[in-house]
């Protein structure tokens, strides 16, 4: 056996001497771009109060902000831990592909039974080698799907995180709406006072009464309606974060804030640079490359050896056969296999050029939403919105003196509103596109990342040699 294992050793040293094997220092260069953030569900508190306002607390009752949304969004949203485990997965592979073939040992016998003995009887040891570097180059491809999975990965936290922001700005908005709606509610509900009594007192008349008892109708199913649309949003916004049953009481933002003045040629450029989705395909064009060159070695025979020792019971010798053998590539000579690699790197290059046109296609589209919503935004901010307050005094006081009627200042109240309700509409979609564009317009934060391209084929790890491999030699 000593002999056995020298010889092997011997042929491995000699064949593999020249194998390109490629390694890499995965726990260095392959860690994860973002650590996930494990939180305690016990650490969620929640604060309430008779106001009714939506307030989630996280760390002993502060109010939510977008930042602690986003730490629990990285913490539970279940599509960040599956891309974390579709890196782990590809480095696995990488390691998998790169593994050298198993020897095999075993038991032979020949000639048993001929004239009443028990023949040729023994142990033999084969091994295949791998030539061309045929395994460093597996390595290779695997590394680029590990590259991929980086920029997968990546990918998804930008969805994530920009479907957290988002629903944010929508709750945001929503919010807001129910307190213009509220307010609204609030002065039909005053005028309806103010016109039963001077209809009680024989100043005003019935059909004005009736005209604001209606109004009131009409703006308290508006306010439940926009009370309904910020629940929805409520829980679009924890679904995303991944904790649908998370606390809440009141949400810490504003939209009143000053959005970024964005300009398309330094945007555009700057996404070109930093899209995950266009550094993920880049690495395909790589993986590609690595395939054509796999595919163009593997006709290049792997050596298969096998050395055997038995004892002959006839002549009471110990023999020893050897036998070294390889595939004659006369045939097959992976044609197929090297001009279907040759397609994959076309389609991987085209690839890189559709990923960038339809990122430019998306970005454009966001880019018109957000320089139109902050156009509106400045005009209603500086013109619209102070006109109709000039407006509303106005009428209002020529209400109260009787040189304006009811219905003048009912529609002068519905434009104020309506209008302040626009305003909020103009900064939600403000924002929204902020978030779009900042977040490389990346979307899906509940969808199942995509993995990777499937495993690079590899020698099985308990390749076996069937013992009528080679004849055996005789003595």
């Amino acid at each position: 056996m000593v002999f056995f294992a020298g010889l092997l050793n011997i042929c491995s040293e000699s064949v593999w001497a020249d194998e390109p094997y490629t390694t890499f220092d995965l726990d260095t260069q392959l860690e994860v771009e973002s650590e996930i953030v494990r939180l305690n569900s016990s650490e969620l508190t929640v604060a309430s109060n008779s106001s009714g306002n939506l307030r989630v607390t996280g760390d002993g009752g502060d109010s939510l902000s977008l930042s602690r949304l986003e730490e629990l969004a990285l913490a539970y949203n279940p599509t960040i831990q599956q891309a974390a485990a579709n890196l782990e997965k590809a480095k696995g592979i990488h390691t998998q592909v790169g593994l050298r073939p198993n020897p095999i040992f075993g038991y032979q016998a020949a000639e048993v039974g001929n004239e009443g003995r028990s023949g040729q009887q023994g142990v033999f040891l084969g091994q295949e080698f791998v030539t061309a570097g045929k395994l460093g180059l597996n390595r290779d491809i695997a590394y680029q799907d590990i590259e991929r999975s980086r920029w997968i990965y990546q990918t998804q936290e930008y969805r994530v995180l920009n479907d957290v922001r988002s629903s944010f700005y929508r709750l945001l908005g929503a919010r807001a709406k129910v307190q213009l709606l509220d307010q609204l509610l609030s002065l039909a509900q005053a005028n309806l006072d103010a016109a039963q009594a001077l209809a009680n007192a024989g100043q005003g008349t019935r059909p004005q009464a009736l005209q604001a008892t209606v109004e009131v109708q009409n703006n308290r199913v508006a306010l439940q309606n926009a009370r309904n649309h910020q629940e929805a949003m409520w829980r679009q916004l924890t679904a995303v974060v991944g904790v649908p049953t998370l606390s809440r009481e009141r949400i810490e933002g504003d939209l009143t804030q000053t959005a970024p003045i964005l300009d398309w040629n330094s945007t555009w450029e700057w996404a070109q640079s930093n899209s995950p989705e266009v550094q993920s395909a880049a690495r395909a064009v790589g993986r590609a490359r690595f395939a054509i060159e796999r595919a163009r070695v593997e006709p290049i025979p792997n050596i298969e050896a096998q050395v055997g020792v038995q004892y002959d019971a006839s002549t009471h010798d110990t023999v020893t056969g050897l036998q070294i053998g390889i595939p004659i590539p006369v045939n097959n000579r992976n044609q197929g296999n090297i001009r279907a690699a040759q397609g994959e790197l076309i389609r991987a290059s085209r690839e890189v050029e559709r990923v960038q046109l339809s990122l430019r296609h998306r970005l454009a589209s966001s880019f018109k939403m957000y320089s139109n919503a902050q156009q509106q935004v400045t005009a209603y901010h500086d013109e619209v919105l102070p006109t109709a307050k000039e407006t509303l005094e106005l009428v209002t006081e020529g209400y109260k003196s009787g040189e304006l009627d009811y219905l003048q200042l009912l529609t002068t109240q519905r434009t104020y509103f309506q209008t302040g309700l626009t305003y909020v509409n103009a900064q939600t979609n403000l924002w929204l596109s902020v978030v779009a564009i900042e977040g490389l317009v990346l979307s899906g934060g509940l969808n199942e990342p995509r993995s990777g391209d499937g495993p690079i084929d590899a020698p099985d790890i308990n390749s076996t040699y069937p013992l009528g491999l080679f004849p055996m030699m005789q003595p």
